[in-house]
């Protein structure tokens, strides 16, 4: 809680030499919190899309090395294989600028966007890429609490 009493985060885990009370806490945002509380309510676990790519900040000097004319976006660093993004045809190096026709400005947010999204449902990512700009349809896979070996 604020000082004023408002809820800014539940506690999830604390860090304790002597295994008590006393150490350091680590609370989830309340507003995760409330995003997923109505999953939890109604089907008693949480389920997240996947698209399958493990991506790293547009910088500069990353536009610049992969030609691409794009200054903010999610560059694609991996991509799981047989995952949904593999099967779209997204690459290593491409760019994706948009979920959904609203531009990514980050990592995160592409990370937040798709978590957010039931899976089975198909989203169009813009991709800036070697080749230009394209659209690409994808359909979101279930994250998986635990990856299977054929994805590490």
């Amino acid at each position: 809680m604020d000082a004023c009493g408002a809820l800014v985060g539940i506690n999830s885990a604390i860090f304790s030499q002597s295994g008590g009370s006393v150490g350091i806490g680590f609370a989830s945002p309340v507003n995760i919190a409330k995003d997923v509380l109505p999953a939890l309510r109604e089907k008693g676990r949480v389920l997240r899309g996947y698209l399958g790519v493990a991506v790293v900040p547009l910088s500069p000097e990353l536009s610049r090395l992969l030609k691409v004319p794009a200054q903010r976006g999610a560059v694609v660093a991996e991509v799981v294989p047989r995952s949904p993004a593999a099967a779209a045809g997204i690459r290593e190096g491409d760019v994706i600028v948009s979920y959904q026709n609203v531009p990514i400005q980050s990592p995160n947010e592409l990370t937040r966007r798709v978590g957010g999204t039931p899976p089975g449902t198909s989203v169009d990512l813009g991709i800036a890429g070697t080749g230009g700009e394209r659209t690409v349809s994808v359909r979101l896979g279930r994250l998986a609490d635990e990856p299977s070996s054929g994805d590490r």
